[in-house]
């Protein structure tokens, strides 16, 4: 999950990166930049990485509830004293195991891929507006004013901002619970 969302995130982002059609923010200088400059290694690691891995593994993990078995195993020691052969010094102890059945079992949350990856999708994009929202605040970037796609902004952030990274982690979402 973790190497796919580094991918992924690093496929959205160096595509809007380098296709002048579709690059239409720019990231303020950090102290790694890559490709000339024009992309910060924390967007590519951090930003991404962690948002989609986050979204994803929440969801993979609260849809599904593994069944654990409490065993208790007694164990008996016996001790013989040194000076007197013949006494005999037992112990019991009792030992807990803690044994994972092999059954998963589906929560009513889970109906299936397709909603789990809508409540990912939803989680990620939440998660990427409040990003957004920050990084616009300190100026870690910016979008540029011209584009008709950027035009609905809430809190100066365009609302396709939020719609790129939704699409992203469900499509992403979706295809590794199939893979």
């Amino acid at each position: 999950l973790w190497s796919a969302s580094i991918v992924g995130g690093a496929c959205i982002e160096l595509f809007t990166v380098l296709k002048r059609d579709i690059g239409n923010f720019y990231h303020s200088q950090a102290v790694i930049m890559l490709l000339g400059r024009r992309e910060p290694l924390y967007m590519l690691l951090g930003c991404h990485g962690f948002f989609i891995y986050v979204a994803c593994g929440l969801v993979w993990e609260t849809t599904t509830t593994s069944v654990y078995m409490v065993k208790y195993k007694e164990i008996v020691e016996e001790k013989n004293d040194i000076d007197d052969k013949d006494v005999t010094e037992t112990t019991k102890k009792q030992l807990i195991i803690l044994e994972e059945e092999k059954q998963l079992y589906s929560n009513h949350v889970s109906s299936g891929s397709l909603s789990e990856s809508l409540i990912a999708g939803l989680i990620g994009s939440l998660a990427w507006s409040l990003l957004d929202t920050v990084g616009l605040k300190f100026l870690w970037w910016t979008w540029h004013n011209d584009e008709p796609l950027y035009e609905d902004r809430r809190e100066g952030v365009p609302i396709a901002s939020s719609f790129w990274i939704f699409s992203s982690v469900f499509s992403l979402n979706l295809v590794l619970h199939y893979w």
